[in-house]
C-alpha cells in the first residue's frame, strides 16, 4: 500500500516534526531502551509493548537495541500502522487497538508482557482512563517487569517559565498531516482512517508526580523519575 522508500521518507519527516517539541528525543529513546534492557535481561525473548506507538519510532529503536526481543507496537490509527509496517517491515509487530479500551490486551494476544513503554502519548488520556490503563498494565506485566513513560510533564509554572518555549509542536504536527494528505502516494493508506473512530486528542496536564501516584495506586511497588531535561521526563515503575 505504501512503498518502502516512500515510507522511509515520511518517517524522516515524522521524526523531524516530533523532535521540534520532544526535547532530546533520541537520547530519551536511548534511556528508555537501556532501562528496558536492564529490566528484561533475564528473558531470552522479552516481550515489549509500545503504547500509542504511532508509526513505531520508539519500538524500532528498542528492536534495534534488543534484536532478540519481540516488540509490539500498539496503535489505533491504521494509517500510522501502514506507514510503520512499510518502513520497518518485520522488525516490529503492529496491533491495531486502542490501549485502555475494553479487550485491548486480548487484541495484543500475548501471555505475558515483560515491559511496556510509551513516548509522547499518555498525556492524551483522561485521568480515569489513564488510571484504568495502569491497572491493566499491572495485571499484565510479569513480576519484576517495567512500565516506562517518556513524555512532557508540566513543571511548577514559576519554574517552568524560566525555560521558555521549546518549539511550536502543534503547528509542526498539523503541517505534517496537511503535507501527508496532499501526497498522492499516501492517499490509499490515509483512506483507512475514514473507517475508524480515533481517540480524541488533548492533554491531561498531569505532572510526573501525578503519574507516579497513579502507578502506585495501580499496584506498582517502585516508581521514580529516571531522566529529566526540563519538561521532558521519563517515569518508570517496577512491579
Amino acid at each position: 500500500m505504501i512503498s518502502r522508500n516512500v515510507a522511509r521518507q515520511w518517517m524522516e519527516t515524522w521524526d523531524a516534526q516530533q523532535q521540534i517539541y520532544a526535547v532530546r528525543r533520541e537520547h530519551r529513546f536511548a534511556v528508555v531502551s537501556k532501562a528496558v534492557k536492564a529490566a528484561t535481561g533475564h528473558s531470552d525473548t522479552p516481550i515489549i509493548i509500545d503504547i500509542g506507538a504511532g508509526p513505531g519510532s520508539l519500538a524500532e529503536h528498542i528492536a534495534r537495541d534488543m534484536p532478540d526481543a519481540r516488540v509490539i507496537a500498539i496503535e489505533a490509527d491504521p494509517f500510522l500502522i501502514e506507514l510503520g509496517r512499510a518502513a520497518f517491515g518485520k522488525r516490529i509487530e503492529f496491533v491495531e487497538t486502542t490501549a485502555g479500551a475494553d479487550g485491548w490486551l486480548d487484541a495484543v494476544g500475548v501471555d505475558r508482557i515483560d515491559a511496556a513503554v510509551s513516548s509522547t502519548a499518555l498525556h492524551y488520556f483522561a485521568v480515569n482512563d489513564l488510571a484504568r490503563l495502569y491497572h491493566d498494565l499491572h495485571k499484565a506485566v510479569s513480576p519484576g517487569g517495567l512500565v516506562v513513560n517518556a513524555d512532557h510533564f508540566p513543571l511548577n509554572p514559576l519554574v517552568g517559565e524560566l525555560l521558555g518555549n521549546s518549539g511550536d509542536g502543534g503547528t509542526a504536527w498539523q503541517q505534517w498531516w496537511n503535507a501527508a494528505r496532499a501526497c498522492d502516494d499516501l492517499t490509499t493508506a490515509l483512506a483507512l482512517r475514514e473507517h475508524v473512530v480515533l481517540p480524541d486528542g488533548g492533554d491531561n496536564d498531569l505532572s510526573a508526580d501525578a503519574h507516579m501516584l497513579l502507578l502506585s495506586d495501580a499496584g506498582f511497588t517502585a516508581t521514580d523519575v529516571i531522566w529529566r531535561d526540563g519538561v521532558s521526563t521519563i517515569v518508570a515503575a517496577r512491579k
